[in-house]
């Protein structure tokens, strides 16, 4: 199967040049993402660099040689004569295949199947009758804006890292949808996790936390698959392999080491991602307790451009390798870093991330947004969405935007360098090798 996935605003910019010009073809480098019998190419924007291409041509041009580019592409998209008319190839050697599948990566998050002759032969007797709507979602249905929003969601396969607190009640509400679920998480169930965890109990203590709620999860909705659990940390190359097969990511982690990792998988692929963090602090008259929700889309600024990280330097140092994450990780006190937890808030929370996935799923929110929310000391809620602040030039990690697998050699180099302009600690690069093992074995 071949797939090509294309930033929204990427394709619209490259309709909008050939309504314009109809006779230049538009040309855009290539990532790959290969799995088993299985290549999506990733497009990148303009001036990245690239082994592969794309061409976008119109009809009066095609093919794409006879304008004086393209022999060099590895996908071809040919806008046709006809309103909505669009056909994709992809060139191997001196053979030429049907793209099977177009990927628009943003809002809605809308696919096209590319009919083969004998689908298009099949279809020419008309559409099929519209099936009724389902009983058990008829209101789900009725409040995300109609069933064209409802499909777009279901058919999503959607990766959760960090199955804990907030990411165990965001589960549980997306296997609600009957989602394909892959959950991503190395810890093991605690006595202090059953206070504020969904789905688990006594019974599932020592269990790893994936496979817990994965286990409750299973029959939850009819027509869902069950979910697939992977106990490893979001660093690892198993991890990684898993992340590739979705399409749209969740991350729920508790350190920025984490988080860093989740946002440079989502660059590289082209994923969206909404990250969440709940935190409360201090006591008594004095608490702080708050949320934070970012949802970043492809060729809209990372998550890094998005408010950035609070630790940045610690979470490089944690990513140099993977016996520093380990250390990392053994180190911890989560005493030393919050107050405690509360269901509330991580219901709260959780409840915030589906609201901002429903809303881009209905396309009423179109770019990367971030949600504040924070109580006063008196328990009053104020919620804020800070701008998106861009820098004066772009940021080393949307430097690898949809770079895809050949950019995972050069993630070392990019943790040596990193710096969020919006971070409350600078990276200041310095001569520690960085070997980052884990997604490189």
């Amino acid at each position: 199967m071949n797939e090509l996935t294309f930033p929204l605003p990427l394709f619209r910019q490259s309709l909008r040049e050939l309504v314009r010009n109809r006779r230049r073809p538009q040309r855009y480098p290539l990532g790959i993402c290969q799995r088993q019998g299985h290549s999506e190419f990733l497009v990148r924007p303009r001036g990245s660099e690239g082994r592969r291409w794309l061409i976008v041509s119109a009809a009066d041009n095609w093919p794409a040689e006879e304008a004086g580019e393209g022999s060099d592409a590895d996908v071809l998209l040919y806008l046709g004569r006809r309103r909505g008319e669009l056909h994709g190839f992809v060139v191997q050697g001196s053979e030429t295949k049907r793209l099977d599948r177009l990927n628009l990566v943003g809002p809605g998050m809308h696919t096209l199947n590319f009919p083969h002759e004998e689908t298009e032969n099949r279809n020419q007797g008309g559409d099929n009758p519209t099936e009724s709507i389902p009983e058990r979602w008829s209101r789900t249905i009725g409040a995300l804006g109609g069933r064209d929003v409802w499909e777009r969601v279901k058919q999503l396969s959607v990766g959760i890292i960090g199955v804990g607190r907030t990411g165990s009640f965001l589960s549980e509400a997306l296997a609600r949808f009957g989602l394909s679920l892959r959950l991503i998480d190395p810890d093991l169930i605690e006595l202090h996790n059953l206070g504020e965890m969904a789905l688990i109990g006594e019974s599932e203590m020592g269990l790893p936390k994936v496979q817990a709620v994965a286990n409750a999860l299973v029959g939850r909705t009819p027509g869902m698959s069950p979910p697939v659990a992977i106990v490893e940390s979001v660093t690892r190359r198993g991890a990684l392999r898993a992340l590739q097969e979705c399409d749209f990511l969740f991350g729920s982690v508790d350190n920025d080491a984490a988080r860093l990792a989740v946002a440079m998988a989502a660059t590289l692929f082209h994923k969206p991602l909404i990250d969440v963090g709940s935190g409360i602090h201090g006591a008594s008259g004095g608490r702080q307790m708050g949320v934070d929700v970012r949802l970043v889309t492809p060729s809209g600024r990372c998550l890094l451009c998005l408010g950035g990280l609070q630790t940045a330097e610690q979470a490089r140092q944690t990513l140099a390798s993977a016996a520093a994450e380990q250390i990392s990780t053994q180190d911890r006190d989560w005493t030393q870093e919050r107050a405690g937890s509360l269901a509330s808030l991580n219901q709260f929370a959780s409840a915030c991330v589906l609201r901002l996935f429903e809303d881009f799923m209905a396309e009423r929110i179109t770019e990367s947004t971030w949600l504040h929310a924070e109580y006063d000391p008196a328990g009053r809620l104020a919620v804020s969405y800070p701008p998106a602040r861009r820098p004066a030039a772009i940021c080393a990690m949307c430097r690898l935007s949809g770079a895809g697998e050949e950019a995972l050699p050069q993630l070392p180099e990019f943790l040596r360098t990193v710096v969020s302009p919006y971070s409350r600690e600078t990276a200041t690069g310095g001569t520690t090798p960085h070997a980052m093992p884990a997604w490189l074995l």
